[in-house]
């Protein structure tokens, strides 16, 4: 019932009700509970399944192929699609420096594109950057701490140029627009 309970709220927040979620967003539900956990999505799919039993009918379409999917992924195909992802090229990487510098984007936009340089050249996962502490902005380098590093509950140092490859200070670019954000927290540098 927690499951079914969660999913209703989650439901809400896309603007729809429990009673008649499309199958795209009902895959997206048991995807999103795989955060949780690699089993949460086939718990959530079983709560689910219960209730259009209990209190249908549904329109909950259990059997689509997207949401079987969604079930069904395991640890294993997890770590398989994850190991597949290409790395991030040069290419890349000066395309985001472009958004840190285009007159024309967002600034949140721009902020995230600062976020990933950091990954990029700091070769850091998400997490890794978020959890992080002390970041200041040197001659040359973008210097901080992290203290949550790949499952490690320890402090781990970390430096990142500040200049990019054609010599442009997107670091300084990039300091500037959490300044203006009020950012980086106090121990962390984009809020969650």
């Amino acid at each position: 019932l927690k499951n079914v309970k969660e999913t209703i709220a989650w439901a809400a927040t896309h603007k729809v009700t429990v009673w008649d979620m499309p199958p795209l967003l009902l895959a997206a539900r048991l995807r999103d509970g795989r955060g949780r956990g690699a089993s949460v999505p086939s718990q959530i799919y079983q709560s689910l399944a219960w209730f259009h039993r209990c209190f249908g009918p549904t329109k909950l379409d259990l059997a689509h192929a997207m949401v079987q999917a969604q079930k069904n992924a395991n640890r294993q195909q997890i770590r398989d699609a994850a190991q597949k992802a290409p790395m991030a090229t040069p290419g890349m990487v000066l395309q985001m420096q472009a958004h840190l510098f285009d007159p024309n984007l967002n600034f949140i936009l721009k902020i995230f594109a600062g976020l990933m340089i950091v990954l990029a050249l700091g070769c850091m996962r998400f997490s890794d950057a978020i959890y992080v502490r002390g970041l200041v902005l040197k001659d040359d380098a973008i210097l901080g701490i992290c203290w949550h590093m790949k499952r490690k509950r320890k402090s781990v140092p970390f430096a990142v140029p500040r200049y990019g490859v054609d010599g442009a200070d997107w670091g300084g670019e990039w300091f500037k627009l959490l300044e203006a954000a009020n950012l980086p927290g106090p121990d962390f540098l984009l809020p969650k």
